[in-house]
């Protein structure tokens, strides 16, 4: 990778898989000023749209005497390093922000855990155990709602009620009615006492 955001195979891939020499140095193709590359075919409309592309792309390289120098472009400095390696090999490609400010909370673990679970709706409430073919019945057994899981942290009738316990003992703004509703409230608001606001949320989300 060289110029652009990734390698010229990869961007313009239909030009590449035409060029009679896949491995000539940039200095042979660029050396005279205008682009030398040689293709097996004629290209058709859309095919010349990517090499007047690539043309754009390429005038803007200024090609000088020495010799070329490698840059680990994982990192700011252009060093190598194992944390950026390992940075770039585990990440998913898209990054919950929402989520990451919730591991930064100073809450216990185990609380860090039960809201990723209901965040991402991993809580087995009646709804999504009937996706895993549970015999069982999609009410709520307190208020014959459907259970799912904002209803059981939320919507439900206890649930209402323990979230205005919290609400005055807390000091919060608000109370949540959904779980992307709370976890902003808890990366967002000042709450005055965290480790209450930590048993009262993991105590209703055992009595869900």
């Amino acid at each position: 990778m060289w110029v652009g955001d990734c390698p010229l195979s990869v961007e313009f891939y239909h030009l590449f898989k035409y060029c009679r020499d896949p491995n000539a140095s940039i200095f042979y193709v660029l050396g005279t000023g205008a682009i030398q590359i040689v293709l097996r075919r004629t290209l058709n409309d859309d095919e010349m749209n990517e090499w007047i592309r690539l043309e754009e792309l390429v005038s803007q390289v200024q090609l000088t005497p020495g010799r070329d120098e490698m840059q680990w472009i994982l990192e700011g400095k252009g060093r190598y390093t194992t944390r950026s390696l390992y940075r770039a090999m585990t990440f998913g490609g898209v990054k919950d922000v929402l989520m990451t400010k919730v591991w930064k909370c100073r809450i216990p673990l185990k609380i860090k855990f039960f809201l990723w679970m209901a965040f991402n709706d991993r809580i087995q409430s009646a709804v999504q155990l009937k996706k895993r073919k549970w015999a069982g019945p999609e009410e709520c057994k307190l208020c014959g709602e459907k259970e799912t899981a904002d209803h059981i942290l939320f919507e439900c009738p206890v649930a209402i009620f323990v979230w205005t316990v919290i609400k005055d003992l807390c000091g919060l703004l608000r109370v949540p009615t959904k779980c992307a509703e709370l976890v902003e409230l808890l990366t967002q608001s000042r709450v005055r006492n965290f480790n209450s606001l930590s048993f009262s949320f993991f105590a209703q989300g055992l009595c869900g």
